[in-house]
């Protein structure tokens, strides 16, 4: 389908993380639903406009426009996004989406809803997030989702395991703010003596997420926590924090409305104030319980609306390590089901049942795609049955991922030198030779490759 969608947000209104997060996520899922491909951001930036008092403090266009440039690197976690402007008025943007040239085949807000008397109020887009990703996948995981960049999820991911002193990673987000929001700022008291308990209770390492100018010192003794902020992170890195740990903690604030949308992490939040507001939501946020949960995204997502305390924090903490440890055995489970599998695919490969080993192969490797035994398997059966170019690729699988087994290197070497690719054996034993590899065979193999004696071209 062709067209664009242009993707208006009224900053001057909303110039808070959470709400920009939720903005861009629900553009994503409209632009898929349509079969978009390319998205424009248009972010309207006017001082003068009449806004939630929360935000009054932001009124200066000066501070307005620093808060701006602080959030717009956060539209890289929209994989569609093209091109971003910024305009001083909302008209402007309108008559963008509208004009009779217009590539737009889609805007998000509507145009319609950007014109209504409600834009005054300053919550529109907040809700119409909320109910369009209802729309889009009540009862189910959210996908596409906002994710960050490759490189910045490989620097969480080496974050969580530098600092991670070996514990489970949680991040956490904990909230002073100053200025607004006050009633949702954290129990610093209660958090602090949770820390404390925990280190005694699991092997668990609490990264803390919040802004630089938030004060976190009184946590800064306790060993098992990591202040993030010492590092100076972006809103993108902290997001990728919160997408790469085991579970997630914290006050009700925009960080911790993220990890609904990342798959099924365990999170407890705490002290939300949208109990009073309820039917804004439109069914998208509903009271189940003692929790609030969301219609979509992920069900081991669990809100409260009460302050925390050291035992309330405890009991969620429990329940986010029972899931944890539920998940774990799941996963042995699975993991011992699929070797089975394994196993019998080669019992059958040996017997000489070529077509029902491929066939086991193929169902342990839909299901775990990097398995050792069944890329090892699949690529000597294709070797076996001349087709060696096509077993390369699952024999390269199975040695990357183990490179302890010797027969994997032999089996990779083996087939380099049958389909010609000689240096590139070469450069692969001597990185063998290297990891410690070592035994007749591949002392045979290396001599093979000093002395290469003539074969047939294999087609």
């Amino acid at each position: 389908m062709t067209g664009r969608q242009l993707a208006v947000y009224d900053f001057a209104v909303q110039p808070a993380l959470g709400d920009f997060y939720l903005f861009l996520q629900a553009s994503l899922s409209l632009s898929s639903e349509l079969g978009i491909e390319d998205v424009d951001l248009c972010v309207v930036a006017d001082p003068s406009r009449t806004r939630n008092s929360v935000f009054l403090p932001l009124l200066e266009e000066g501070a307005l426009r620093a808060k701006l440039f602080e959030l717009l690197p956060m539209t890289q976690l929209h994989p569609k996004i093209r091109n971003v402007f910024v305009v001083e008025r909302m008209d402007l943007a309108i008559e963008l989406a509208r004009r009779t040239d217009s590539p737009y085949q889609s805007c998000w807000p509507p145009c319609e809803m950007l014109l209504s008397d409600s834009l005054a109020g300053g919550q529109y887009i907040y809700y119409a997030n909320f109910a369009q990703l209802d729309r889009l996948h009540r009862g189910r995981e959210v996908m596409p989702r906002l994710r960050a960049r490759p490189m910045v999820a490989e620097w969480a991911r080496d974050f969580l395991a530098a600092h991670g002193r070996g514990g489970v990673p949680v991040t956490v987000n904990l909230r002073s703010n100053p200025t607004h929001g006050t009633h949702r700022n954290m129990v610093a008291n209660a958090w602090r003596t949770f820390f404390d308990r925990a280190a005694s209770a699991h092997k668990a390492t609490f990264f803390l997420l919040g802004a630089v100018a938030e004060d976190f010192s009184m946590f800064r003794s306790c060993a098992n926590v990591v202040i993030t902020k010492d590092w100076f992170t972006t809103a993108e890195q902290d997001l990728a924090l919160i997408e790469h740990a085991e579970a997630h903690m914290g006050c009700s604030s925009g960080p911790s409305t993220f990890p609904v949308f990342v798959g099924d992490k365990p999170a407890s939040i705490v002290n939300c104030d949208a109990i009073g507001d309820l039917h804004t939501y439109r069914g998208s946020f509903f009271l189940e319980g003692a929790y609030l949960r969301f219609s979509f995204g992920s069900p081991n997502y669990r809100v409260t609306t009460t302050p925390e305390t050291e035992a309330s924090l405890l009991c969620e903490f429990e329940v986010i390590m029972g899931v944890l440890a539920e998940r774990t055995a799941r996963r042995q489970s699975d993991a011992m089901k699929l070797d089975a599998a394994c196993a019998r695919g080669m019992d059958l490969h040996r017997e000489g049942h070529l077509d029902l080993a491929g066939q086991l192969y193929r169902a342990v490797l839909t299901a775990a795609p990097l398995h050792p035994g069944a890329n090892y398997g699949l690529g000597m059966l294709k070797v076996q049955m001349q087709q060696p170019h096509d077993g390369l690729p699952h024999l390269k699988a199975a040695l990357l991922a183990q490179l302890d087994v010797p027969d994997y290197w032999l089996g990779y070497l083996e087939v380099l030198m049958q389909v010609g690719q000689d240096d590139v054996a070469r450069n692969i034993l001597a990185l063998g030779l290297r990891q410690g590899i070592s035994g007749a065979a591949i002392d045979e193999l290396a001599a093979r490759l000093r002395n290469p004696s003539p074969r047939p071209a294999v087609a």
